[in-house]
């Protein structure tokens, strides 16, 4: 889900993600919040109904570190652009940059070259894609790029646009009404990515409330 949530977000070829009733996990759910946060109302449909977002145990072949944290990006990272879950890492990392405050990825290097990686001020919720690319991240084995670089992350405090979008919403409602009973797990996973506002906290503790 996360290495699908991150190719969402640099196509626009796609029309339609249907996923309902699967067992995407929390970094999976966070993908997904995320990627609704980035993607407009012409972008592809989302369907998540019933999808399971509890905490699961994800393992990738020939990979010892952890997953990639979502809220808590944070770290040394040396990523091989050709593998997809790699190449979701780097945009997800280049989507924080550009709208974090500063100068958040230090020590760049390309094929251990220096390499500077373009940080704007003033980006705000759009697709990074757009404006920058990485080194072909579709380069054949023998051709590919490894990225290093540490990331420092920056939070800023939320502001009212920052607060959940309605597609994010529905979202959480999907989910929500999809697993009554993983609530709980739906909210933490949607709070630990979103932000919301008073009314919309008090709704959301409504929905809880009378979910179980």
């Amino acid at each position: 889900a996360m290495v699908i949530a991150g190719a969402c977000k640099r196509t626009r070829t796609l029309h339609q993600l249907k996923m309902t009733h699967n067992p995407i996990g929390r970094r999976g759910g966070q993908a997904m919040f995320k990627m609704l946060r980035v993607l407009k109302e012409e972008d592809p449909q989302v369907d998540l109904t019933g999808c399971n977002v509890a905490k699961t145990q994800v393992k990738l072949p020939d990979r010892l570190e952890p997953l990639f944290e979502f809220s808590n990006p944070a770290g040394v990272y040396e990523l091989h652009l050709e593998r997809p879950y790699d190449a979701m890492c780097a945009y997800e990392l280049l989507e924080l940059a550009w709208n974090e405050e500063g100068e958040n990825m230090k020590n760049e290097t390309l094929d251990g070259n220096p390499f500077n990686l373009a940080e704007p001020n003033g980006f705000k919720d759009g697709r990074v894609t757009d404006y920058y690319r990485l080194p072909d991240e579709y380069a054949e084995e023998e051709t590919a790029h490894v990225l290093k670089l540490e990331y420092e992350s920056t939070r800023h405090c939320p502001h009212s646009e920052d607060k959940i979008n309605p597609r994010q919403w529905k979202m959480l409602e999907d989910l929500m009404e999809g697993a009554a009973s993983m609530a709980v797990n739906v909210l933490e996973v949607a709070a630990s990515v979103c932000y919301f506002d008073v009314e919309q906290a008090k709704e959301v503790v409504h929905k809880v409330r009378y979910s179980a």
